[in-house]
């Protein structure tokens, strides 16, 4: 089960699904906090492979997209509706990020200084404050599961967690997993919400 989930965060095992497009879906629940509905999407676009992962919650719906483009592969964060963090990795161990018309450059090994850290926060919190909220959530119910580590998908929330914000949720014991797939509310939105974005430049 362990390594299913791992799969799941690194690359979702596929549901069959239209041709070209890889759909999976798993839903975390726990007794105390509810649950968490997770749907992803990966295609081939003229520009390469495209992901998309919704990861919906009670009160907010967390979007991560990875896309490629010319300087690079960009991964993004937004909760509910742009603008988030946006991550360009270039392969040569500079990052750039941007948040509402800020850019930041930096090396991927510096991110363990506190003056980095604190960059990142106050780009950051300038546009989505709660997107610190949320990558602590995403650490706590990594941990819960007993994952070591996240897919590629997440690296905007691996980088906000640096910051060690507060999660918002308390897990107690290993949450309950069931892979998809799934049909009806709120699965059909989700997929229909993801594929939305993977069209987008």
């Amino acid at each position: 089960m362990r390594a299913l989930l791992v799969a799941l965060l690194v690359a979702l095992p596929a549901v069959a699904e239209p041709p070209q497009e890889r759909v999976s879906m798993l839903r975390v629940s726990e007794e105390r906090t509810g649950s968490l509905s997770i749907v992803r999407l990966e295609a081939p676009t003229a520009r390469g492979p495209v992901s998309v992962t919704v990861v919906a919650g009670a009160r907010s719906r967390l979007f991560l997209r990875t896309s490629q483009a010319e300087t690079g592969t960009v991964h993004e964060a937004w909760l509910d509706a742009r603008p988030g963090l946006a991550v360009n990795r270039d392969g040569s161990g500079m990052l750039q990020l941007d948040s509402g018309g800020i850019t930041l450059r930096l090396r991927e090994d510096d991110l363990g200084l506190r003056t980095v850290r604190c960059w990142i926060g106050a780009l950051a919190s300038r546009v989505e404050p709660r997107l610190l909220t949320a990558a602590a959530d995403v650490r706590a119910v990594k941990t819960a599961l007993g994952m070591d580590r996240l897919g590629a998908d997440f690296l905007p929330m691996r980088l906000l967690w640096a910051l060690d914000e507060e999660p918002s949720v308390t897990l107690q014991g290993a949450p309950k997993t069931e892979e998809g797939p799934f049909e009806g509310a709120p699965w059909d939105d989700l997929l229909r919400a993801a594929r939305e974005e993977l069209g987008k430049p």
